[in-house]
């Protein structure tokens, strides 16, 4: 299937019969045992955060004053706003959400909301821009994307 034909799916399309396909994802999919027994402790958790957030601010070239970064187990809130990570401009606050996610992930939803950051501190950002699919998310999506594999490459242990 080309680009062009993908994009013309409708999500009926793609879903309309899940029944059909489920035999073919038995035959495709193999699914591992899942191993709990690689995992970081909380501090060496908390450590890779804050290497990674140094890290980050000094690729980005984000200016002083930093945002406030909390970090966060409330599920509902995640939940209730459908997102893993905020960034608010009126109080200058990063919110990620950590409960049950791997640090990969964490870290990721992390180098997402301080590219809204840098975005914000070089007037990229205006009312209204920032919704799902618009330039102002694709950018930090690849960005993200980008350099958290950059850092998985020196820090395997993040892939948890």
């Amino acid at each position: 299937m080309r680009a062009k034909e993908f994009t013309k799916l409708s999500s009926k399309t793609m879903y309309s019969e899940p029944e059909s396909y489920a035999h073919k994802l038995d035959d495709l999919v193999d699914l591992p045992t899942i191993n709990e027994s690689i995992k970081l402790t909380d501090d060496e958790r908390k450590e890779h955060i804050k290497k990674f957030i140094k890290w980050t601010i000094k690729l980005l070239n984000i200016e002083k004053p930093y945002p406030r970064m909390i970090f966060s187990n409330d599920t509902e809130k995640a939940q209730k706003g459908h997102h893993t990570g905020v960034h608010t401009s009126e109080d200058d606050t990063i919110w990620i959400y950590i409960g049950n996610r791997n640090l990969v992930d964490i870290l990721r939803t992390l180098m997402h909301e301080l590219t809204h950051e840098k975005q914000m501190q070089l007037n990229m950002v205006k009312p209204g821009d920032s919704y799902p699919g618009s330039p102002i998310e694709m950018l930090a999506d690849m960005v993200a994307g980008k350099y958290i594999k950059v850092w998985g490459k020196k820090h395997p242990e993040i892939f948890e």
